[in-house]
């Protein structure tokens, strides 16, 4: 397994959003991150496993995940039920930037297999990789959590 930093997990996401949902978003400052942080309101995870396991969690802002939905059904951010839309575009960007990270991980050469999308817990820290991101409307939180001790066996 090839542990990911934090830029690499930043840089997937970034570019995820970008050419999924045409949707730019920024990175956080680290001094800025606990200010933002209050504004997380949702989350999804994905487990996956083989060669190695974990979760990827996605955590979102009410305002980020209306812009996400409203950009990947191509309506407007006030058409959003968040509840509705909004869970199922968190869901399913958390399958999608999952899949990415997979293969950086070491998906191209070992197996793995991804679960399901499902509510999350919303994160904080831990192990693994994570990046906060801005956009117009709100923030998100994404968070790669391997399994403890999976970081300590890639070395």
């Amino acid at each position: 397994m090839n542990a990911i930093t934090n830029t690499q997990i930043t840089d997937i996401v970034v570019d995820i959003f970008e050419r999924t949902c045409f949707l730019i978003a920024d990175e956080i400052e680290n001094d800025d991150i606990a200010h933002f942080q209050s504004q997380i309101k949702w989350s999804s995870k994905i487990k996956y496993s083989g060669t190695h396991e974990g979760e990827i969690f996605v955590d979102a802002s009410d305002g980020f995940l209306q812009e996400l939905a409203s950009c990947m059904l191509g309506v407007g951010t006030d058409e959003v039920d968040l509840e509705e839309e909004g869970v199922q575009a968190c869901r399913e960007i958390t399958n999608i930037i999952a899949g990415s990270i997979i293969l950086s991980i070491g998906g191209d050469h070992d197996e793995y297999k991804l679960g399901l999308p499902e509510k999350g817990t919303i994160t904080r820290t831990g192990i693994g990789a994570e990046c906060y991101l801005a956009s117009s409307c709100g923030v998100v939180h994404v968070h790669w959590h391997p399994q403890v001790g999976e970081i300590e066996k890639a070395a």
